[in-house]
């Protein structure tokens, strides 16, 4: 499977939940419309949070992250040419511009990991209705990516698998810029990594945010983030997901996210 996201900000002047409506009812539906290549077409809309290690909350960068998931990479490029068409270039762009503020439009390649969590994960069951949120995060400015990468997966994740052990599940969406479909530009995103950890109930998720504002934990941890992340870019939000139906994938193909 290759994936893709998209990562967008509304207009200045309207409100999230006009975003969410013109997103919804006119923009998803074009997508569907002239995308006939992806096999997901999953939009995260993102609502500010407290920030767990010290309760900040902040507005982020963008408003929605959409995934777009494909069979293989042929798939995904032919979807992109299918973007470029001069029909679908039009109508998608100018409906980008009734919603969107278009300077902070991304797109970027995905390299997704995940971790086995103890009694959780994706596994056999569905876990569509699980208590989703997004953790967005910048690397500090003197790391590579694939520095940024390496501590995130050897060293950070380990400590999230142990200490919000009731999570169901934990994967990494690691971002790399790509050419934004409409008109090729190539724009690093204000985050490099957006990280999703989900509860099977509001119980596991309060306990979780519990055990990260016990001190010496949130010692172990905000000493760990300090090696590899850009602190004032650190956002947590929770998460409004709503997907299209496809009419070229078969039904139950796949169970929650």
């Amino acid at each position: 499977m290759f994936k893709a996201m998209v990562l967008l900000k509304r207009k200045p002047g309207l409100t999230l939940q006009q975003f969410i409506d013109h997103y919804e009812n006119n923009h998803a539906p074009l997508g569907v419309k002239y995308q006939k290549k992806m096999v997901r077409y999953i939009r995260h809309y993102l609502h500010p949070s407290p920030y767990p290690l010290d309760g900040t909350v902040v507005e982020a960068e963008y408003d929605v992250l959409t995934e777009l998931w494909f069979e293989d990479k042929q798939a995904y490029d032919e979807g992109m040419a299918l973007m470029m068409a001069p029909e679908a270039n039009a109508v998608l762009s100018e409906d980008e511009v009734r919603f969107l503020d278009l300077t902070k439009s991304r797109l970027a390649y995905i390299e997704e990991h995940e971790s086995e969590i103890p009694g959780g994960g994706p596994g056999p069951r569905d876990n569509t209705h699980d208590l989703r949120s997004i953790v967005l995060l910048k690397r500090r400015p003197d790391l590579a990516i694939e520095q940024f990468i390496d501590h995130y997966e050897n060293s950070h994740a380990h400590l999230g698998v142990k200490y919000a052990e009731v999570m169901a599940r934990y994967r990494r969406l690691f971002l790399r810029p790509a050419p934004y479909p409409l008109d090729g530009t190539v724009v690093e995103p204000e985050y490099d990594v957006a990280t999703e950890v989900s509860f099977a109930s509001k119980a596991d998720q309060q306990r979780a945010t519990a055990n990260m504002m016990v001190p010496e934990i949130n010692a172990i941890i905000e000493a760990d983030e300090a090696t590899f992340i850009h602190k004032p870019t650190r956002r947590f939000m929770g998460v409004e997901t709503h997907e299209s139906l496809l009419p070229w994938v078969e039904p139950g193909r796949f169970k929650g996210w």
